[in-house]
């Protein structure tokens, strides 16, 4: 390991982005809202297993869930600046940058803010 980093490499993996619709379903969505839309973060091998994995973790937190066509990859080192730029008002709810590597390679699945309807 070198001092300050220097010679260490960049960490190339990507981030898989899924966006999913919710319902209420076990667990009912915050009031008035009668769904909401989400982007789910993942370690995936392909955006199959990431949507698998997003639509999986989304039924565990007792939602109703709907995988829709959209999706990106970003690597894991702008994950920060992703965050910054989309979501500056909750840019620190979300895992830091030093984070979300060690949390998606646990398995996990990191869900961004809800936007919600009636």
């Amino acid at each position: 390991m070198s001092l300050f980093g220097i010679g260490r490499k960049r960490d190339e993996r990507r981030i898989l982005a899924i966006k999913i619709e919710l319902r209420s379903g076990e667990k009912l969505l915050p009031e008035p809202l009668s769904g909401a839309f989400v982007t789910a973060f993942s370690f995936a091998e392909d955006p199959t297993e990431a949507a698998q994995k997003s639509f999986r973790a989304a039924i565990e937190k007792g939602t109703l869930a709907k995988v829709l066509p959209e999706g990106f990859s970003l690597p894991v080192h702008q994950w920060r600046e992703y965050i910054e730029s989309q979501w500056p008002e909750f840019a620190n709810q979300m895992p830091a940058q030093s984070e979300i590597g060690d949390i998606l390679s646990s398995g996990a699945v990191v869900f961004g803010p809800l936007i919600g309807f009636e």
